[in-house]
């Protein structure tokens, strides 16, 4: 019985939204210049390492899960334990920031966008995705955070950085992320 779950997690009726995300990550990182200083935030696992080994590959995590919550079923090999809206790195460390489910997770979501802005070289660029159906959208932090885009002017000393977006998400991920990362000065290339 449990080869037969284990088949159905690996069908696209059961793992879409993985199967179709690991997909257009590889792409994306096929994309990538050689040799390129690459930042996994969020990293878990480390699902990801094996697409960018043309590229100088580092990884954080605040490491604070349990291994089973993994999605490997433990961490990998992480460069930067931290929170991810204060990673130890220098400003401009980094050509391409790599971020899969983790925003939707944190309780500021801004300030990880402002700290990935910070790491990220000029015309850097942001390979982020978002779940395809997430119960986040109901909390009210993020509607806060939504609200306050309008009303905050725009952070005026970021640099404008290019980012890929993929979401299968019409209301959370497309109007959030993108208004997110229009706010923090990032300029949307396509998903």
């Amino acid at each position: 019985m449990n080869w037969l779950i284990k088949f159905l997690k690996s069908t696209r009726l059961f793992a879409f939204n993985e199967l179709e995300r690991n997909a257009w990550v590889a792409r994306q990182a096929s994309l990538v210049l050689s040799g390129s200083r690459v930042l996994d935030i969020g990293a878990g696992s480390c699902p990801y390492r094996r697409l960018f080994d043309h590229c100088q590959y580092k990884t954080q995590d605040f490491k604070a899960l349990e291994d089973e919550q993994l999605n490997l079923g433990a961490y990998g090999q992480i460069d930067y334990i931290s929170d991810a809206t204060d990673i130890p790195v220098h400003d401009a460390s980094f050509d391409v920031v790599l971020c899969t489910e983790v925003i939707e997770h944190v309780p500021e979501p801004i300030e990880v966008v402002k700290e990935i802005a910070r790491i990220l070289k000029p015309g850097g660029k942001l390979i982020m995705t978002a779940p395809l159906g997430s119960g986040i959208i109901r909390n009210p932090t993020i509607f806060i955070a939504v609200l306050r885009l309008s009303g905050i002017r725009r952070i005026s000393s970021m640099q404008v950085l290019k980012i890929w977006l993929w979401s299968r998400t019409p209301d959370f991920s497309n109007s959030f992320l993108r208004n997110l990362l229009d706010f923090c000065s990032f300029q949307y290339l396509r998903g």
